[in-house]
């Protein structure tokens, strides 16, 4: 998730009847690789939106959004961008230039996007919210397979997870001119498949192969790391607009874990039970703006589960989309 919608997410209250989710999207595996849902609090997946005339490239790994437009990261070597609205639906799908390997991961700041390739440099592209995507700019040197960005909240610092040593790295981020400074600091986690800034940039929350690290952040490096366990790999890491609780999406069941997290400390673990739990391996979770909604992609039907969400307490799972997807989603926003 960008940085740019956490934004809009911590200046957002918590009233349900003030500030709504106004659309899910939902990308993946499966036939038309990009599904956009309408969304209400008491009613849950309305209609599907009509496809996209030219539907992604390659299997969505991770969604962006910037303004009214949605940037999709794929799993191929051209990555694509779509103006939505809600009341206009799908626009023409912008391509940027082909990029060198397969996509593993992407983010987005106000003014470019990083792509973590396979077994190649992470690649930065110029984009406008219009969408366009300009001339690549000065690729950021790997130092294993790139696998996720994250930037902080105001695009000052940048954080790369990748393989090998030094598995998350953080860099000083220009986002006038799309340049890296020399890395910050570095963190030898497990192998991260995801990572998320809490909103006052204090920690970095990583799930790696077994668990889920809170790296403290000082403003220039990195202090103190706490870690929880985890029920299986961690595919995915969300945390709420007040920093409050920390979601992951997981390989075991019960596939979705929620933490209290105050001052480094884990609290218990919130999980869903029973018929309520995701259909298999969690990919995908995120909160809505105001922390009311969990959403959560996963790789069995119907391949995503929607919960309330409030203070602590998993509430009703909603029913899962009239038209779901017919394959595993692997990168969810609601927004």
């Amino acid at each position: 998730m960008s940085n740019i919608l956490q934004a809009m997410m911590g200046a957002a209250g918590r009233s349900q009847t003030s500030l709504a989710p106004e659309y899910v999207i939902i990308g993946g595996a499966f036939t038309g690789r990009v599904d956009a849902y309408p969304f209400d609090y008491s009613t849950g997946f309305g209609t599907i939106v009509t496809a996209p005339a030219s539907i992604p490239s390659a299997d969505v790994v991770d969604i962006d959004k910037l303004g009214d437009s949605i940037f999709l990261t794929v799993s191929g070597t051209t990555q694509n961008a779509y103006p939505f609205t809600l009341a206009g639906g799908w626009g023409t799908r912008v391509d940027s230039a082909t990029l060198d390997k397969t996509a593993f991961g992407g983010g987005i700041s106000a003014n470019y996007m990083i792509i973590a390739q396979n077994d190649n440099n992470y690649a930065v592209l110029p984009i406008t919210d219009t969408p366009t995507f300009g001339t690549r700019g000065t690729d950021i040197a790997r130092w294993g397979d790139g696998y996720c960005v994250a930037f902080n909240s105001d695009n000052t610092y940048v954080a790369l997870g990748g393989q090998n040593s030094d598995k998350v790295r953080v860099f000083p981020w220009n986002d006038s001119t799309g340049t890296v400074g020399t890395v910050a600091d570095t963190y030898n986690s497990n192998e991260p498949n995801d990572l998320v800034w809490a909103p006052d940039d204090s920690f970095l929350f990583v799930v790696g192969d077994s668990d889920l690290y809170a790296i403290t952040w000082t403003g220039s490096a990195f202090s103190t790391v706490y870690t929880q366990s985890l029920a299986g790999t961690g595919n995915s890491v969300a945390v709420t607009s007040d920093g409050a609780y920390v979601a992951v999406a997981h390989r075991n069941s019960p596939y979705l874990s929620i933490y209290p997290f105050s001052g480094g400390t884990f609290g218990t673990v919130v999980q869903p039970t029973g018929d309520d739990r995701p259909d298999g391996q969690g990919q995908a979770v995120t909160f809505s703006r105001d922390d009311s909604v969990i959403l959560v992609g996963h790789q069995s039907s119907p391949y995503v589960s929607a919960y309330q969400w409030s203070s602590g307490t998993l509430g009703t799972k909603y029913s899962a989309p009239a038209t779901p997807p017919n394959a595993v989603v692997d990168a969810v926003l609601i927004y």
